[in-house]
């Protein structure tokens, strides 16, 4: 039980991995106070020599002092591509003459900064869905997984019903001739603000592009989709259409909308405290037992 993230800090040549139990999903906010304030707080954390495994870990940063660069990513807030560059335009601000940047790869781009291993450690478990229920979907308004779909020079938007990106991706190159078959549906009416999960399938280059990442996506999906490149990463819908080459401009939220996300993420409540939780769950069962990090509580100073 947890909100589990790492930041990795780099000075003088040397990597310390900090954890942080309970504000993986604060670290937008955490990292809007600034370079200074945000080290301070994450060299107060709990020094560990191991990087968080997945799928606990929720949120990394990766801070090169001596190079001032900052590279992050979360699952939380910044899923929108509209909110996510508009935050990366207040970040780099806060962080002036820093290179700032959102690793859409994850854990792929962390490992390849600290020159580690990451992903060799971890075993792959994935779960593709039933071929047979993708055949057999029944057509409606709601759509789980939105394709852009290109063949002979040609842009088509196709969709599966039933089944989301894992589990359409990992039934390999089957999918593609049941999408070409497949009706061809309208998204001018599903913007960005609905938060609609897409893939691209380009059958003239032979690439695929998920937007979804997880550590062994990329090799797994390379034994299931021979001859083809893969694309793997945190994207967010629109970034994902762009690359397919659809003109996105309607679809995209607006100024007001993206202001309301912003407005939403920096007033999110900081109030939690792990030890009246803990409290609340000894009055169910008086024989449950915590893990010394359940108790971490240590936030970043107040401006």
């Amino acid at each position: 039980m947890g909100q589990r993230g790492n930041y990795v800090i780099k000075s003088n040549e040397k990597t310390t991995i900090y954890y942080t139990h309970w504000r993986a999903n604060y670290i937008v906010n955490d990292l809007i106070l600034g370079p200074e304030k945000f080290i301070e707080y994450a060299e107060a954390s709990e020094q560990r020599t191991y990087l968080t495994s997945e799928p606990w870990i929720e949120s990394c940063a990766y801070v090169d002092i001596d190079r001032k660069e900052l590279l992050f990513w979360e699952v939380d807030d910044l899923v929108e591509t509209s909110v996510r560059q508009r935050y990366l335009e207040l970040l780099s601000k806060k962080w002036k003459g820093w290179s700032v940047s959102f690793a859409e790869r994850e854990m792929y781009a962390i490992e390849e900064k600290m020159k580690v291993n990451y992903t060799e450690e971890h075993d792959f478990d994935f779960e593709a869905g039933k071929l047979e229920n993708f055949i057999n979907e029944v057509a409606d308004e709601y759509e789980t997984t939105i394709v852009m779909f290109k063949k002979d020079g040609k842009l088509y938007t196709k969709c599966s019903y039933d089944l989301d990106t894992e589990e359409l991706v990992f039934l390999g190159e089957q999918i593609v001739d049941i999408l070409d078959k497949r009706t061809p549906i309208d998204i001018t009416k599903r913007p960005e603000v609905e938060n609609n999960v897409a893939i691209a399938i380009d059958c003239d280059e032979k690439k695929l592009i998920v937007n979804y990442i997880f550590v062994g996506l990329v090799e797994e999906l390379s034994n299931l989709w021979k001859d083809w490149t893969i694309e793997a990463g945190n994207y967010g819908y629109i970034q994902i259409l762009d690359k397919a080459g659809l003109d996105t401009m309607e679809l995209k939220m607006k100024p007001a909308e993206v202001d309301a996300c912003m407005l939403r993420i920096f007033n999110k409540e900081d109030n939690f405290d792990p030890n009246s939780f803990a409290k609340k769950i000894i009055e169910l069962d008086e024989n449950v037992e915590f893990h010394p990090s359940f108790f971490e509580n240590n936030k970043p100073p107040e401006e």
